[in-house]
């Protein structure tokens, strides 16, 4: 067994085998709740009027959710990846006013 902590992005990872099949098993963890409550803070104060024509932050993804929807291939595909953002289960991931993302 393996222990890693990257106290940087708060991120916990294990390396430990499988009992029954003895190949090597990856647990990644993280605390998100401080990174899902800067998220509402920075979106209640969003301005869209301030940002129109403007490039835009529009999410704040945690490691371990960034590294599932890459396994998924969201992440790789832009459209996808607009789509799971204007998901309403995705909404705490937002910084900007929640609107339906293109």
């Amino acid at each position: 067994m393996i222990d890693h902590l990257d106290p940087t992005r708060r991120v916990f990872t294990r390396i430990e085998r499988d009992s029954e099949t003895g190949l090597p098993v990856i647990i990644t963890r993280q605390a998100t709740r401080q990174i899902v409550d800067d998220n509402k803070r920075t979106a209640s104060m969003f301005d869209k009027h301030a940002v129109r024509g403007k490039p835009r932050m529009v999410a704040n993804i945690p490691a371990v959710v960034w590294l599932r929807l890459m396994k998924l291939g969201i992440a790789n595909d832009r459209a996808a990846l607009m789509k799971w953002l204007s998901r309403r289960d995705a909404r705490h991931f937002r910084v900007d006013d929640g609107r339906p993302l293109a």
